[in-house]
């Protein structure tokens, strides 16, 4: 019996390269296999590596009132006014769901119904660094049909009998 590579091929060596340390275990520090420096890795320095940008958030725990002013289906967002400023707010479907709204709210409300939340909040940056707020925790207090031109609803309305 011959021991070693087949005829033809080449044996290899699997011996460490100079310097590397074999003794397998962790450093405590980086939790990766220690090799020979603290803190290296044989191909190169973990401070070197990128860092990912930390995405700050926060909610504001006060509760905020809006009636929704636009929502796109398509695109599953829409925007809240927010009734102390005017201003307008991102509003995402995912949300609008968990405050029970249905699909059917949702894609005719436009132009017919006047729809009165309650919400918080959430302000965040994005990976640009911007800051963004958007409405969560939303609670649907009132729906209401908005009122026809006065022309189209009196002319609909019946006489009154004396």
């Amino acid at each position: 019996m011959v021991n070693g590579p087949p005829a033809g091929q080449q044996q290899y060596s699997m011996a460490p390269p100079p310097g590397l340390n074999t003794s397998n275990q962790y450093n405590s520090t980086t939790a990766v296999p220690s090799f020979g420096q603290p803190g290296l890795l044989p191909w190169g320095d973990l401070s070197s590596a990128k860092k990912k940008k930390k995405v700050e958030s926060r909610k504001y725990k006060e509760r905020m009132l809006g009636k929704l002013k636009f929502f796109s289906a398509k695109d599953k967002y829409g925007f809240i006014v927010v009734e102390a400023d005017g201003t307008d707010l991102f509003v995402h479907y995912d949300d609008l769901r968990k405050a029970q709204m249905d699909d059917n709210l949702l894609m005719t409300f436009k132009g017919k119904l006047d729809v009165s939340v309650q919400f918080c909040i959430f302000e965040y940056s994005n990976k640009q660094g911007r800051i963004k707020k958007k409405a969560v925790d939303i609670k649907l207090l009132e729906v209401k049909e908005l009122a026809q031109e006065a022309s189209t609803s009196e002319s609909n309305k019946s006489p009154i009998p004396k």
